[in-house]
């Protein structure tokens, strides 16, 4: 009687560090998983990625009186009188009023009764006659607040959709079809006079598109537009001004996207994310080409905190929309998608006692804090990382004896084929664990699947057994 010899094939995954991919067909990825949310891929493991935590006072979260936030700015500010920092987080609420509370202590948040808004204002810090004001924009007017008092413009502003300083001088866009560039007066935010010893402006026909958002950079203004980015040069004297546009992909641009990241800006098209180092672009983040094509992301946000770009965008996989966080680091490249925080708004605050990332939840009523853990509130965010069905360069009909792996934390493998799916379960702890499978096929795929904290996954070895 023949009995025919059966071979064992060894396929060992001991390097996440692919993370997600979706530029390559499915069945030649071999590396990078096909689905991944709330795991990190740093140093090769599957760990634990991040989250968002409500800010708390008293044991409970730190409320707006019933108001829901819905945009959150950062207020720098030194108070002179005891001479100390005085940084605040200021929030506007649906109910058209900006409440605040100081940036490093547990307090509520309060109303300001003086600055009420029919939609949420862009905002940014100066410092006006040598006192830290935060200055806000509305309808024709600056509004100027220094934690004491809230004053205006009394000449009429444009409309402002975007703003930054550079030299003294507030530099914005207003949105719409707008290709003008508006500047303020030098060492006065709220003179808008034009003429050439104020206010002014430059206006942009050159067939690049409207005006999305400003930023200073270097020393530079750097204007991103619908199709392209100029640069201007803009000391003290107006007659010294100077513009050039630089050269970038012609792919429309998502304004919100734009965030300086230090050394880089990085920022979001149609088509895919770039870096930007003030003369050139490079594309990056190829891998997740392929689940932003088509999609609307215009309600991107954005922020730049402990070396890491992220990014609130939607992204389609397997053919089902999904809002997700990008966090993405702008040195070694290494990025991750956490998915179950609907962020509506981002902030970094670089304050004296610790930088940090505050972020405004939909739906949660409360200010929420970037956190270690993958955590929305008080919901834990489940984890996954799937691979993509592939033959695992065992070709033809074979079965998946068993797998083997080592995990921190208790862990669900679920293995699909064309002829069925096992599950097993693996509990967390030390050593190599080895679970049998007995799954047929000839393309398979791998889910892991974790709710636990602590999440340490590596070491994953497939066993594949074929006559």
């Amino acid at each position: 009687m023949y009995i025919p010899s059966v071979k064992k094939h060894k396929v060992r995954l001991f390097d996440f560090s692919g993370g997600i991919d979706s530029s390559v067909d499915e069945k030649l990825n071999k590396k990078g998983a096909s689905v991944s949310f709330n795991f990190s891929f740093k140093n090769g493991a599957l760990k634990d990625g991040e989250g968002f935590k409500a800010l708390s006072v008293a044991g409970g979260p730190c409320l707006l009186d019933g108001a829901a936030p819905q945009k959150i700015y950062y207020y720098r500010r030194y108070d002179p009188e005891n001479d100390v920092r005085d940084d605040r987080i200021l929030v506007y609420a649906d109910d058209g009023y900006i409440y605040g509370r100081k940036a490093d202590a547990a307090d509520d948040f309060e109303k300001i009764d003086d600055l009420h808004f029919d939609s949420a204002p862009e905002g940014v810090c100066y410092k006006l006659n040598g006192k830290d004001v935060m200055l806000f924009s509305s309808e024709d007017r600056i509004y100027v607040y220094d934690c004491d008092a809230v004053s205006f413009s009394s000449y009429p502003a444009p409309e402002i959709t975007s703003m930054c300083v550079c030299n003294e001088r507030l530099f914005v866009t207003t949105g719409g079809e707008s290709t003008t560039l508006w500047f303020s007066e030098n060492f006065d935010p709220t003179n808008w006079y034009v003429s050439l010893s104020e206010a002014g402006f430059i206006d942009f026909q050159d067939g690049k598109g409207k005006l999305l958002k400003v930023v200073e950079h270097n020393g530079y203004v750097y204007i991103f537009r619908s199709y392209g980015i100029t640069r201007v040069y803009a000391p003290y004297l107006q007659s010294e001004f100077s513009t050039t546009n630089i050269e970038a992909d012609s792919v429309r641009i998502i304004g919100k996207s734009v965030v300086d990241c230090g050394k880089k800006i990085v920022y979001m098209t149609e088509n895919g994310f770039f870096s930007f180092d003030g003369e050139y672009s490079v594309r990056i983040l190829k891998k997740l080409d392929a689940y932003i094509l088509g999609v609307d992301n215009e309600s991107v946000v954005s922020a730049f905190y402990n070396g890491r770009y992220y990014a609130k965008i939607l992204v389609n996989i397997g053919g089902k929309i999904e809002s997700v966080v990008l966090s993405y680091d702008v040195t070694d490249g290494d990025f991750y998608l956490i998915r179950g925080a609907n962020v509506i708004d981002m902030l970094t605050v670089l304050s004296d006692e610790k930088a940090k990332l505050f972020a405004l939840v939909d739906g949660s009523g409360c200010v929420c804090e970037l956190t270690g853990s993958p955590v929305c509130l008080e919901k834990k965010l489940k984890k996954i990382w799937r691979s993509p069905f592939t033959d695992f360069n065992v070709e033809g009909l074979k079965t998946l004896g068993s797998v083997s792996l080592y995990t921190k934390g208790d862990v669900r493998l679920s293995f699909e084929s064309e002829r069925g799916e096992k599950c097993v379960t693996v509990y967390g702890g030390k050593g190599i664990k080895r679970e049998t499978v007995g799954l047929k096929g000839e393309d398979f795929s791998v889910t892991i699947t974790s709710d636990t904290e602590g999440a340490n996954v590596s070491n994953l070895t497939l066993e594949f057994l074929k006559v």
